[in-house]
């Protein structure tokens, strides 16, 4: 059985391999405390007027959606949930997800990117259909849409990631640390770590 990997384990991976195997390997527990932005995000998502959604999704074109589907790859080893799944005209699936945030004046934070391709391997996965791209709503000061085309070429790196991490795992290696020590800033592992 592969090791039960989630789109968040996924982005830490991508960010630094060896948090992996503190998290996974040696059984150290990252920040007790939960994301307040995330479950912030949550209550605000339930906040948003029904109306407020609904014309988004107008906009967007989309033509059926569902709320909070719970999704996984096909070898069960990645698995979620999103906050909506949309339905374009032309069958095409595209998890959406509300994000307590201010959409970025340049580029989206790579943290985001990682986390909607996740997603959309696990829609693809899960319902069998095209996903062709994935949607950001962030919620400051108000609703705005960041769609992100999936790209087979990232979506490649995504899924290798997801077998290093299975690989790490189950054989006990340990990776390199990242090479990019402003990362080190704020990781709980830093004082365990020799690359610090």
């Amino acid at each position: 059985m592969k090791q039960k990997i989630s789109p968040s384990l996924l982005r830490k991976h991508i960010y630094c391999k060896r948090t992996t195997w503190f998290e996974q390997v040696m059984m150290v527990p990252p920040y007790p405390a939960k994301d307040k932005k995330v479950s912030r995000g949550k209550t605000i998502y339930e906040q948003i007027a029904p109306d407020d959604k609904s014309n988004l999704r107008y906009n967007q074109g989309v033509t059926q959606y569902y709320r909070e589907p719970q999704l996984s790859t096909k070898d069960g080893a990645l698995y979620g949930w999103i906050d909506e799944l949309w339905m374009f005209s032309d069958g095409s699936l595209c998890p959406t997800d509300y994000y307590y945030a201010e959409k970025p004046a340049k580029e989206r934070h790579e943290n985001d990117h990682i986390r909607m391709y996740a997603y959309a391997w696990m829609t693809a996965d899960t319902f069998g259909q095209p996903v062709h791209k994935a949607a950001l709503i962030y919620t400051k000061p108000k609703l705005s849409v960041d769609l992100i085309t999936i790209e087979a070429d990232f979506m490649e790196q995504i899924k290798a990631s997801a077998a290093e991490i299975d690989e790490i795992t189950r054989q006990n290696i340990l990776p390199p640390a990242t090479t990019q020590k402003r990362k080190c800033n704020d990781c709980p592992y830093k004082d365990l770590c020799t690359q610090y």
